[in-house]
C-alpha cells in the first residue's frame, strides 16, 4: 500500500514538473518542450545527412577540403521545417533549407565549420 502511494506521488510531481514547463514555454521564459523536441529530430536529421556526406565524426578533416558550404542546400530539411519560410530569406516552404539557415536555426550562428562541431561532434584540422 505505501509502494502506492510513492508511486502516486512520482506521478504527481512528473505531472506537475511539465505543465509547469509547458507553462513557462508558453510564457517565453523556458524554451517549449515542443520546440526542444523539434530541434532535436531537427539536429539529428542534420547531423546524420552530414555524417553520410562527410564521415566526419569518425575521420578528422581538413576544413579547406571539405566540400560544403553555408550555402549547401539540405536533401532532407526544407525551408518550413526550421521555423519561419523568411529565415530562408525569402524562399518557399518546400525549397530545401541551406546548411548556414539550419545551423542559425539550431544554433544562432550561420558558421558551418562550428555548427557542425558542435552540433555534430564532428573534428577538422
Amino acid at each position: 500500500m505505501k509502494s502506492l502511494t510513492a508511486l502516486e506521488i512520482v506521478v504527481i510531481v512528473i505531472v506537475l514538473i511539465l505543465t509547469l514547463w509547458f507553462i513557462l514555454g508558453w510564457l517565453g521564459i523556458v524554451p517549449s518542450p515542443l520546440d526542444w523536441m523539434k530541434k532535436t529530430s531537427l539536429q539529428t536529421r542534420f547531423c546524420s545527412e552530414i555524417q553520410n556526406k562527410l564521415n566526419c565524426q569518425i575521420v578528422t578533416l581538413k576544413w579547406s577540403e571539405v566540400n560544403i558550404d553555408e550555402n549547401t542546400l539540405s536533401s532532407t530539411i526544407k525551408c518550413k521545417e526550421i521555423g519561419s519560410i523568411g529565415m530562408c530569406r525569402g524562399a518557399s516552404g518546400d525549397t530545401p533549407a541551406t546548411y548556414g539557415d539550419i545551423c542559425l536555426y539550431l544554433r544562432n550562428n550561420r558558421n558551418l565549420k562550428e555548427c557542425l562541431e558542435k552540433l555534430c561532434n564532428c573534428k577538422f584540422s
